[in-house]
């Protein structure tokens, strides 16, 4: 399974420091569950997903019990993925 932990999570996008796109996300065994069902890539930090291809974002540990990483399209950087934990 990939080494970010199960449970409902606030999913952000930014760009430029505007949120793009919030929702409420799932993580399910090696899925990530927002609009659709996206597999988690395991890393040493975390994981990542593409979302389709050339979309790309990175979920490394926070620290705080979330994640947050960059986000690429077609290679270049756009902005911030971030999951935070919703209790």
């Amino acid at each position: 399974s990939a080494d970010v932990k199960p449970g409902t999570y606030t999913s952000t996008t930014l760009s430029s420091g505007a949120v793009l796109l919030q929702r409420t996300g799932h993580v399910e065994g090696n899925e990530l569950v927002l609009i659709g069902r996206y597999r988690i890539h395991p890393t040493s930090t975390g994981g990542y997903v593409d979302f389709f291809p050339g979309h790309r974002v990175f979920m490394n540990r926070d620290g705080h019990g979330g994640y947050s990483g960059p986000a690429y399209f077609g290679g270049t950087r756009i902005g911030s993925f971030k999951l935070t934990p919703r209790r």
